[in-house]
C-alpha cells in the first residue's frame, strides 16, 4: 500500500508539473503559484527557506527576457519572462515538496524496475542534494561567525564566501562516499572481452 501511495505522489507530481508546463495562461498560472504558496506556508515547511533563492531565480528570468528578448515588444517580453519564471518557480516548488514529503526508501521502492547501477545513481543524487543545502547553511554560519556580512552590495565576493568551500566539501563528500562503495565491493557488472 505505502508503494501505491508514493507512486500516486509521484504521478502527482508529473501531472501537476506537465499541466504547469502546458497551461498558457497566466492569470491561473498566478492562483496556481498563490495556492502553493498558501500550502507551503500552512505546513511550515523547511521549504519556506528555499524560496527566497528560487525568487531570486525566477527575478533574473524576468530581468533576462526584458534585456535580451528585444525582438518583441516590452509587454510582450514582461508577460512571458513572468511566465517563464512562475513555471520554474513553480516545478522547483513541486519538486522540493515531493522530496520533503516522500522518503527516499520510497522513491527507490517505486523505481526498483530499473538496473542496479541506475538505482545508485538515483540514490546518490537524492542523498547529495539535502546533503549539499545542509553544507550550505554550514557555511554560511561559520562565514558569520568569522564575521563576515553577507548582506552587502558586493554579490559576487558573498557568492564565493559560499560557494568555493561548498564545492570543496562536496567534491570531498563524494570522493570518501566513492571509496567507500569500492571499499565495499560494489562493482559495475561489466565484461571484458
Amino acid at each position: 500500500m505505502k508503494k501505491m501511495w508514493s507512486i500516486f505522489k509521484l504521478l502527482s507530481l508529473f501531472i501537476f508539473n506537465s499541466l504547469v508546463i502546458f497551461f498558457p495562461n497566466p492569470i491561473w498560472l498566478s492562483l496556481i503559484f498563490i495556492v502553493v504558496l498558501g500550502l507551503l506556508i500552512r505546513l511550515k515547511s523547511p521549504l519556506r527557506n528555499r524560496l527566497k533563492t528560487i525568487l531570486i531565480i525566477a527575478l533574473m528570468i524576468v530581468i533576462f527576457q526584458l534585456i535580451f528578448n528585444s525582438a518583441i515588444p516590452l509587454s510582450q517580453r514582461l508577460l512571458f519572462g513572468y511566465v517563464s519564471a512562475l513555471r520554474i518557480t513553480l516545478i522547483s516548488l513541486s519538486v522540493l515538496l515531493f522530496l520533503s514529503i516522500t522518503s527516499l526508501v520510497a522513491i527507490m521502492d517505486i523505481f526498483s524496475f530499473l538496473p542496479r547501477n541506475w538505482q545508485l545513481l538515483l540514490l546518490l543524487t537524492l542523498y547529495m542534494i539535502p546533503a549539499i543545502l545542509s553544507e550550505a547553511d554550514k557555511i554560511k554560519i561559520v562565514q558569520y561567525s568569522r564575521g563576515a556580512t553577507l548582506r552587502n552590495r558586493n554579490y559576487f565576493s558573498n557568492l564565493a564566501a559560499i560557494l568555493l568551500p561548498l564545492l570543496h566539501r562536496v567534491f570531498q563528500r563524494a570522493e570518501i562516499l566513492s571509496f567507500t562503495i569500492v571499499s565495499r565491493g560494489y562493482e559495475e557488472n561489466t565484461t571484458t572481452s
